[in-house]
C-alpha cells in the first residue's frame, strides 16, 4: 500500500502517490514531469559513493539523450560548477526512480543506476566534478545539456539548494519557478538522505520548496520516500475551558521511519504568566471522548486505558503562537500505530484553564 495522506486543516496537505500519478498529466501541465527525490548525502557506509535519485511523476517514459544534471558548490579548490550527461539511450519509465552515483568510479550503467565517473572526461566542457559536500550545495535537472541549455532558464526542471542559498545559476531555476528565492534545506549533521515529499513538492503551484525536503536516517533508494504511512483526519472536536485557546494539533514533517524531522506541533497555545503547559498523549487507540474521571474537563479522544505515552513542556513563550514537540523516528522500521491528542493547561492547574485538541492517527507501516 502507499501512501495516502488526506488533506485536513492545519495537518501537513499531501494526496496519496497512486492519485499523483494518476492525475500526473493533467496535474503536470505544462510542467516537468521529473524530480530529484532524494539525494544521499552521508552514507552509512563512509566508503559507498554519495547518490541522487531521480523519479518520473509522470504517466509516459522520458528520454535521457538530452538530459543531465548540474552541481554547483562554493568550493574554492574545484570549478564550482559541473555538469554531467546522461548516457544516449538512457530512459526513465514512468513512475520509476533511477540513481546517479555522483563522482564514483565508473561501472557498466544499468537501468536504475548510473556511474558519473570522477576524470574530467566523464563531465561536460572537461571542467571535471567533485563530491557531494553534505554541508552545502546544490543540484539541477537540465533538459538540455548543450552549452547554450546550461545558460537558459527553461532548461532548469527541478532544483534543491541545501545548506545555504545563492548558489551560480540558481537565479535561472529561480526564474523558471523551480525554487523559491532564499531557501534551501538544513545540511545533514548524520548518516543519512535529504528526502523529498513528493506530494508537498507539487502542492502549491508546482512551486519547489525546500520544506519539502526532510532528513531521512534510512534513506530509500529506488522507491517511495514514505510508503505505506496513514493520517487520518482529525478525529473529535476541540474543547476549551476558561483562559486557554483551543488548541489544534498538527504533524512536523512526514510520520517516516528513519525521518529525524518528524514530531507535533500545538498551535493556540502560548506563554502566560501561570506558566502553561502543554501536553502531549500518544496512545495505541482511539477512546470513546469521555473526559477522564476526575482530571479533564474536556473530551480524550484517545484511549487512556490503555497505558499513554505522556510528554508535557513548557509553552514556547509569550506571544509564540505555537509549540514544537520533535520526536524522531530514527530507530522506527515499521509497525508504528499510534493515536495523539493535546492539551492545554495552567500551572497550577484548575478545571477552569483547560483546553483539547482532536486527536489525530498516524500508521507507520515501513
Amino acid at each position: 500500500m502507499k501512501a495516502a495522506y488526506t488533506r485536513t486543516p492545519g495537518l501537513l496537505q499531501t494526496l496519496s502517490l497512486a492519485a499523483a500519478l494518476v492525475m500526473g498529466p493533467l496535474a503536470l501541465e505544462g510542467r516537468c514531469q521529473l524530480a530529484i527525490s532524494e539525494v544521499n548525502l552521508v552514507p552509512a557506509n563512509p566508503a559507498a559513493s554519495r547518490w541522487i535519485e531521480v523519479h518520473n511523476l509522470g504517466s509516459t517514459d522520458v528520454d535521457l539523450s538530452n538530459w543531465g544534471i548540474y552541481h554547483a558548490s562554493k568550493s574554492t579548490s574545484s570549478p564550482g560548477t559541473s555538469w554531467w550527461a546522461f548516457p544516449e539511450g538512457a530512459s526513465l519509465r514512468a513512475g520509476a526512480y533511477l540513481r546517479v552515483h555522483w563522482f564514483a568510479e565508473i561501472q557498466p550503467h544499468t537501468q536504475t543506476d548510473y556511474f558519473t565517473g570522477k576524470s574530467i572526461l566523464n563531465f561536460l566542457f572537461s571542467l571535471g566534478g567533485e563530491e557531494l559536500n553534505p554541508d552545502r550545495g546544490a543540484l539541477a535537472l537540465l533538459s538540455d545539456r548543450s552549452g547554450l541549455g546550461t545558460t537558459l532558464g527553461s532548461s532548469y526542471e527541478d532544483w534543491i539548494s541545501w545548506g545555504e542559498d545563492g548558489y551560480p545559476r540558481e537565479d535561472l531555476a529561480l526564474s523558471n519557478g523551480r525554487w523559491q528565492a532564499g531557501e534551501f534545506v538544513p545540511p545533514l549533521s548524520a548518516p543519512g538522505s535529504i528526502a523529498l515529499n513528493l506530494e508537498q513538492r507539487y502542492e502549491d503551484d508546482f512551486t519547489a520548496s525546500a520544506t519539502a525536503f526532510f532528513h531521512d536516517a534510512s534513506p530509500t533508494p529506488l522507491r517511495s520516500n514514505h510508503e505505506d504511512v496513514q493520517v487520518s483526519d482529525p478525529i473529535g472536536w476541540s474543547c476549551a475551558i476558561g483562559s486557554p485557546n483551543s488548541p489544534k494539533l498538527e504533524l512536523i514533517s512526514i510520520p517516516t521511519g528513519g525521518n529525524r524531522d518528524f514530531g507535533f506541533r500545538v498551535r493556540g497555545s502560548s506563554g502566560t504568566a501561570s506558566n502553561q503547559l502543554v501536553m502531549i498523549m500518544l496512545s495505541s487507540q482511539l477512546g470513546d471522548g469521555l473526559p477522564i474521571p476526575g482530571i479533564l474537563e474536556c473530551p480524550v479522544w484517545i484511549d487512556y486505558q490503555v497505558p499513554p505515552r505522556i510528554f508535557a513542556l513548557p509553552s514556547q513563550g509569550a506571544g509564540a503562537s505555537f509549540t514544537d514537540l520533535y520526536l524522531p523516528l530514527t530507530h522506527v522500521a515499521g509497525g508504528f500505530d499510534v493515536t495523539a491528542q493535546a492539551f492545554l493547561f495552567n500551572v497550577p492547574h484548575s478545571f477552569f484553564d483547560f483546553a483539547s485538541s482532536p486527536a489525530l492517527t498516524i500508521s507507520l507501516g515501513r
